[in-house]
């Protein structure tokens, strides 16, 4: 490109309510909000908080959409880059531009959605995005089983599911924060909640309204006890499993299953007749698991998702 490349944070609050050409870096551009839009792609009034513009000498070379409302993550779409422009110098220098958007905002994570990469492009963008520390955590896979009252799988291990709205939402959070503790089998599909304030921002993000408020899915959250001691906690819709996470030491012996075992006779209880979840297809003991116990698979309906976070 012989120029300097420049990546800007570009508010759309603010850049929408601006029709001339826009100024950034001090810089005035020879292009306006509406043409990054265009490259972006985006349509009607569904948009980010935020892009990340590339520029050089008053040309836009490549824009990424990016949201801060899931803290504490921050989710992007893949880079769009004009395919004249260098597209591998154009998506590093994005890519490298969201990590550090993300520690400036204090985040802890950082999600990318590899679906808007014209074709010949993806795995130059993986490379890049392998480079710059971002893992492939898979694509979410639809499963799903018929309840039926006559036929339940047998129960070895027996939980007791409490609802969240019976305890409070205190001690809920600290059983999600107890029950998040590392080791885990493949962090790459794990929630980062191993604190208090980092398990309810995440049931916030899981189960929460619009304004991150959960007292109104409460009744859908559940804590397990065996013998009294806390081995799981879940979050629901009826019929959904949203959410699982079992303590450390209680994994791999059988929790999972007898917990979402008990889901199901809780759901047909509430008249529901077919149950289902979403796990990603790197988490392949999770999808084995739901496997064995009948739940069927719809096939990957998610663009490839990668995860960055602060060590």
């Amino acid at each position: 490109m012989g120029q300097r490349l420049t990546v800007s944070l570009v508010d759309t609050g603010i850049a929408r309510q601006k029709s001339n050409a826009l100024v950034l870096g001090g810089e005035m551009m020879g292009f306006c909000y509406d043409d990054i839009r265009r490259q972006a792609k985006l349509s009607g009034s569904n948009e980010p908080d935020a892009l990340l513009v590339a520029h050089s000498s008053g040309r836009m070379l490549g824009v990424m959409q990016i949201s801060f409302l899931r803290y504490p993550m921050v989710c992007a779409e893949a880079p769009i880059v004009s395919q004249n422009d260098g597209f591998d110098g154009v998506a590093r220098a994005l890519l490298d531009a969201l990590k550090s958007e993300v520690l400036k905002h204090s985040r802890i994570e950082a999600e990318v959605i590899q679906d808007t990469i014209p074709a010949g492009y993806q795995e130059a963008v993986a490379g890049h995005l392998e480079a710059v520390g971002f893992e492939d955590i898979g694509q979410s896979t639809y499963m799903s089983k018929d309840l039926c009252l006559e036929y339940q799988n047998p129960v070895d291990i027996q939980v007791k599911l409490v609802s969240a709205k019976e305890r409070g939402v205190d001690s809920f959070i600290r059983a999600v924060a107890e029950c998040s503790q590392p080791p885990f089998y493949d962090c790459r599909t794990q929630p980062r909640c191993q604190s208090v304030e980092g398990a309810a921002l995440t049931i916030q993000d899981i189960a929460g309204d619009d304004s991150g408020n959960i007292d109104k899915r409460l009744d859908q959250c559940y804590i397990g006890y065996r013998d009294g001691d806390l081995v799981a906690v879940a979050v629901t819709s009826p019929g959904f499993l949203a959410w699982i996470a079992v303590r450390p030491e209680c994994r791999r012996s059988g929790i999972g299953r007898s917990v979402l075992l008990d889901l199901e006779r809780i759901w047909m209880v509430q008249g529901v007749r077919q149950a289902g979840l979403q796990v990603l297809s790197t988490n392949k003991g999770a999808a084995s698991l739901y496997s064995a116990l009948g739940y069927k698979s719809h096939g990957e309906n998610s663009p490839r998702i990668w995860r960055w976070r602060i060590a």
